[in-house]
């Protein structure tokens, strides 16, 4: 196949999937802040980057923090919030609110002043930007 097909066909599987990936984590977001409780955590611990168990390690901040928190049903979470936050910003004991899904507690947000619709907004853009390089790519070659 050729390089400027393989191309094309990049841009646009790239660009479709961060579009479904901003559908369903919007779709999750959306229902645990409209829908969630609130519960005090702490971070319990810090989890290495799956990504960066290299010898070499370019990110000296790879590490993610571990909430735990006790739902309304005293029942004991501990996990990773479905965005995390870098260690830069959080250190090890710190209290937090977190908003959890009450039918699946597991699914939880740390709750901050970050708009994560505009967050998750950006992977709606860039899925579109590279889906319009990506048929602007196979214009020009169609016309070649």
């Amino acid at each position: 196949m050729n390089n400027d097909i393989m191309q094309i066909i990049a841009f646009l599987v790239i660009g479709l999937g961060l579009i479904i990936v901003y559908y369903f984590q919007s779709t999750r977001i959306k229902k645990i802040v409209e829908n969630g409780v609130q519960a005090e955590g702490i971070i319990f611990d810090f989890k290495q980057d799956q990504f960066n168990n290299s010898d070499i390690d370019f990110r000296d901040n790879s590490k993610y923090p571990t909430i735990r928190f006790v739902t309304n049903e005293k029942k004991w979470v501990t996990g990773q919030p479905l965005f995390n936050i870098s260690s830069i910003f959080s250190k090890e004991g710190q209290k937090l609110t977190v908003v959890y899904n009450s039918e699946n507690p597991t699914e939880f947000i740390i709750k901050t002043k970050i708009n994560w619709s505009i967050l998750l907004g950006f992977f709606l853009i860039i899925g579109i930007g590279l889906i319009a390089y990506g048929f602007f790519l196979a214009y020009n070659y169609l016309k070649q």
